[in-house]
């Protein structure tokens, strides 16, 4: 399959080596290692080099660790992405290539980006060869070339969003559609609490802090929402709707996933956010 690459640093044109492609503008040389090209650009922010190290050296089988969330929740979180993909289709933080199947019967077509090269060597094995090894923030695609992104399952929790929002702003046609999910920061907080005070452990709360500082590593649980639509308004998107997937760690026996809070109050009580926005058509990235 064909894939629309372009220089990850510069944005410029690609030559195809025999073994690799070379940046006709900046000079940046981009392996093709066992079918898969590998796009990160040769000079990185700290914070997304750590992020890549982690996912090289995970140590566990990833389908399986993933499958430990019960298929209830994954459906939960999938569906509402699903049901806006059509076209050219994104997903950032593909891993082992989950939703490419899914959004092929969907009618779209489909490509994926992932950090990690042993989850991308997996996806390639089961078939999905449209797959490129890159991050979120330097995507290496084309203006204007995507319908719609998406970013399943908190895929979108190490990246700089910011950066992020850019980039899949640039690499959308006018009115496209982005839909991802993050995690509720005030969910998981109540949930470490009552997990340890269940644990009988001391101290009760050791949760991590909010978001590092710029430049250092980050972690994208959703504080506020009205803080992200703001930051994806300044990049170019309409937020077309929120919602959170019904479950409070203190009442989840009576609740199921696969049912939503809508709305910005729902982002707050609810564990998994989704979000969907849209590209506006005036914006020229």
């Amino acid at each position: 399959m064909h894939l629309p690459l372009i220089c990850a640093a510069c944005h410029g044109k690609l030559s195809r080596q025999t073994d690799s492609l070379q940046c006709l503008e900046c000079g940046s040389s981009f392996r093709i290692i066992n079918g898969i090209p590998d796009m990160v650009p040769p000079s990185l922010e700290e914070g997304i080099k750590k992020s890549i190290l982690a996912w090289e050296n995970i140590n566990y089988d990833y389908d399986v660790e993933l499958m430990k969330a019960s298929e209830e929740r994954l459906k939960a979180i999938d569906e509402p992405l699903l049901s806006r993909v059509r076209g050219k289709v994104l997903e950032v933080g593909c891993g082992t290539g989950r939703l490419a199947k899914p959004v092929v019967e969907l009618g779209g077509e489909y490509m994926g980006i992932d950090p990690s090269l042993k989850l991308l060597e997996k996806a390639y094995d089961k078939g999905i060869t449209s797959v490129v090894r890159g991050v979120g923030e330097y995507l290496p695609f084309p203006n204007h070339y995507f319908d719609t992104i998406i970013g399943g399952f908190h895929s979108f929790r190490y990246l700089i969003l910011e950066k992020a929002y850019a980039e899949f702003a640039r690499v959308l046609k006018p009115e496209g559609i982005l839909a991802f999910t993050l995690w509720n920061y005030w969910s998981l907080c109540l949930h470490t609490l009552s997990e340890n005070v269940r644990a009988l452990k001391i101290p009760w709360m050791d949760f991590s802090p909010f978001p590092s500082p710029k430049g250092e590593e980050v972690c994208n649980d959703l504080v506020w929402f009205y803080g992200e639509k703001n930051r994806l308004q300044r990049n170019g998107f309409e937020v077309l709707s929120v919602l959170s997937t019904r479950r409070f760690p203190l009442f989840s026996r009576y609740m199921k996933w696969q049912s939503y809070w809508h709305g910005w109050f729902g982002s707050l009580i609810g564990y998994d956010v989704i979000i969907i926005c849209k590209k506006w058509k005036g914006v020229i990235s």
